[in-house]
């Protein structure tokens, strides 16, 4: 039987302490699949916070600064951990990542 794509992102909850959900968006905010414990903090599943990133996105070639592909925020108490990935046959797709203050962010990779 195959792995579903929240069951997927459901792995990385209990292998890297800290992670309190993980949210994989398109190119308008929308959340595609996604998983999440039970104290993430309301304000983290707020929408406005893949769309903050994609507006930097946009801001930033704008300015001609490069290219953008992760960026690092700290916000109460928690670390939001955002990557911007894209394919040439397939749409961008934003993946968040949520943790508490105390979350190891060198643990968590991508593969």
């Amino acid at each position: 039987m195959s792995e579903s794509a929240c069951d997927y992102l459901k792995r990385f909850l209990s292998e890297v302490d800290g992670i309190l959900g993980i949210f994989v968006a398109d190119k308008d905010g929308v959340v595609v699949a996604s998983a999440t414990m039970d104290d993430m903090p309301d304000q983290a599943r707020s929408p406005y916070v893949t769309a903050a990133f994609i507006v930097s996105l946009q801001q930033v070639n704008k300015l001609d600064l490069g290219d953008l592909e992760w960026m690092i925020t700290s916000y109460q108490e928690m670390v939001i951990c955002q990557f911007h990935f894209t394919c040439q046959s397939a749409l961008p797709l934003f993946l968040t990542v949520v943790g508490s203050s105390e979350c190891n962010i060198g643990g968590f990779t991508i593969e």
